[in-house]
């Protein structure tokens, strides 16, 4: 099973548990830091603040982290970005009052810019430690990651918090940073062989691997297609609330119900992208995960019934991990290791940026157009991604790379 092969390879299996134990952390911070807020202002107003210091950095600072990532030593940049998120995060702890409502934002903003480093690094090592053939299905496993996370840190959250109080949330989150470090330091990871420009730390760097990104239909395919897939799925996760309330005619908490199914979904999608890839190569698995994504969304825009969403839901779900592990994939196997961060941090980005835009016109085209015409154009937009990815995408399957061999050493 292609499942355990995975978990076989000790560096594999090392950052998979350090990313799965450090998410349930940010989690648990992430719920005791709303409890605090709530607690200490009883207004969304610092919430706001929050959220949009969590979110700019990587519209900001998204590039940095890539060049970073191409241009030092990407275990020490993995492990340096732990070290300081973990430190950060207990400064929280000081937040008893008002006065230090400011915490929040700052303390949030400084954890987001040190993980705009963690990212693209993380994503360009996985071709370093597992062989080509393995690549589908080490990002199928850690996409499911993410969302078991959200699953048990959630969980765990409510349990902590009553029984410690939100403090030690902070605490066991900057544990999870720790954890992660000491896993990542572990990695046998290949030196890069940096034979970009050398006349600056930054802006030559950054230029070439835009110049390489501008030249690279396929490259360019995969952010137009991830665009696209995040604007649609954006508009769910802003509309939705008014969606199930209007259309399926119950209450707007049943709406986390959705969110839960789709995440369970998220979750088999990951597991069983192994088994999804016996049948078609990840191109075609990236086209045919968009299409049966956009007539989801379709149907789930004139369904009339709880049940009838649930289950479009959860096959959101699924549809939503196979693209985004597929093009990841597909990314990794067709970017050289010495420009695969800015590569990674340049798609993270936009991703970041279409995020944002969803966010901001989601509520007024459902206003101005309604929800089901907001949702079916969502569809439409999909639907034409995977005809894009059916023509622009092909993973290469006879290009060797020197960190691949020494994967499949190991």
């Amino acid at each position: 099973m292609e499942i355990l092969k995975a978990f076989k390879i000790r560096d594999f299996r090392a950052l998979w548990i350090g990313q799965f134990i450090s998410q349930i952390g940010d989690y648990l911070a992430l719920i005791g830091a709303l409890v605090v807020i709530q607690k200490l202002s009883g207004s969304t107003l610092w919430l706001g603040f929050t959220a949009m210091a969590l979110t700019l950095p990587q519209l900001l600072f998204g590039l940095v982290g890539g060049v970073m990532a191409d241009r030092f030593d990407r275990k020490k940049v993995m492990v340096i970005s732990d070290l300081l998120r973990g430190a950060a995060i207990l400064f929280l702890i000081g937040a008893k009052s008002p006065r230090e409502l400011y915490l929040f934002p700052l303390v949030g903003c400084f954890m987001s810019v040190a993980g705009v480093f963690f990212g693209p690094a993380r994503n360009a090592v996985i071709p370093c430690i597992v062989s080509r053939e393995m690549l589908l299905t080490a990002n199928g496993l850690l996409q499911a990651s993410e969302m078991l996370a959200v699953i048990v840190g959630s969980s765990l959250a409510s349990l902590v918090i009553a029984a410690l109080g939100p403090a030690s949330a902070f605490i066991l989150d900057s544990l999870t940073f720790l954890i992660s470090a000491v896993l990542i330091f572990t990695l046998n990871i290949p030196p890069l062989n940096n034979s970009g420009p050398k006349e600056g730390i930054f802006w030559p760097q950054l230029k070439e691997g835009l110049n390489y990104i501008k030249e690279r239909r396929p490259i360019l395919a995969i952010l137009l297609v991830a665009s696209v897939a995040t604007l649609s799925l954006g508009s769910i996760a802003v509309l939705g609330v008014a969606y199930v309330e209007k259309y399926l005619g119950v209450n707007a908490e049943s709406f986390g119900f959705l969110s839960s199914i789709q995440g369970i979904g998220m979750v088999a999608g990951g597991l069983s992208l192994s088994f999804f890839s016996r049948f078609a190569s990840p191109h075609y698995l990236a086209s045919i995960a968009m299409m049966v994504l956009g007539l989801a969304i379709l149907f789930f825009a004139f369904s009339s019934r709880f049940e009838a969403a649930l289950l479009l839901a959860a096959i959101i779900g699924v549809c939503v991990v196979v693209v985004r592990a597929t093009l990841a994939a597909i990314l990794q196997a067709t970017v050289p290791n010495e420009k695969r961060g800015r590569v990674e941090s340049t798609v993270n980005t936009s991703i970041s940026f279409s995020t944002a835009l969803a966010m901001g016109l989601s509520g007024i085209l459902g206003a101005a157009l309604g929800v089901r015409t907001v949702f079916t154009l969502a569809a439409a937009g999909v639907m034409l991604g995977g005809v894009l990815a059916l023509l622009a995408l092909k993973m290469p399957v006879n290009q060797p790379s020197p960190e691949v061999g020494e994967a499949t050493r190991r």
